[in-house]
């Protein structure tokens, strides 16, 4: 099996946030930002800086309207660390669904995939992959759910 293969992860570990609103798609979409929180993805795959790294977990998407550089910027949560953001299309796209999830007192949780190709490869930063629905899809579950 491939490092960007999809396989179901685990229960979602009790260290997420609580409660939480799992969704779970075939899109597998790209995190950015992640250069900026390669000590916190390092420790959680538990790997040494130029590891080749295929680690499954689950991710929180959190709402951050106090990011100074965008109000409708969402951050990635990993074992209650911050991993990445989602690209502003991303944030965008999949708002609805967190802010009812929120308003809800919830948080969104997805399965998640971080990676990384190790010595030679052409960055030796790990990236942060989510396995999640359309963003009509998440948002038509989360209002049915809610």
């Amino acid at each position: 099996m491939g490092m960007f293969s999809r396989r179901r992860a685990a229960t979602p570990p009790a260290r997420i946030r609580t409660p939480n609103f799992l969704v779970e798609g075939d899109l597998r979409i790209a995190a950015v930002g992640e250069s900026f929180y390669q000590p916190a993805l390092l420790a959680i795959c538990g790997a040494r800086a130029g590891e080749e790294v295929g680690h499954e977990c689950f991710a929180a998407l959190v709402l951050e309207p106090d990011n100074p550089h965008d109000p409708n910027a969402v951050r990635v949560e990993v074992q209650g660390r911050q991993v990445a953001h989602l690209s502003r299309s991303d944030a965008l796209a999949y708002r609805p669904a967190l802010v009812a999830v929120e308003a809800a007192g919830r948080v969104i949780i997805c399965p998640a995939f971080i990676a990384g190709r190790g010595a030679g490869s052409e960055t030796p930063n790990l990236g942060v992959f989510l396995h999640l629905p359309s963003p009509g899809s998440a948002e038509a579950d989360v209002r049915r759910a809610l």
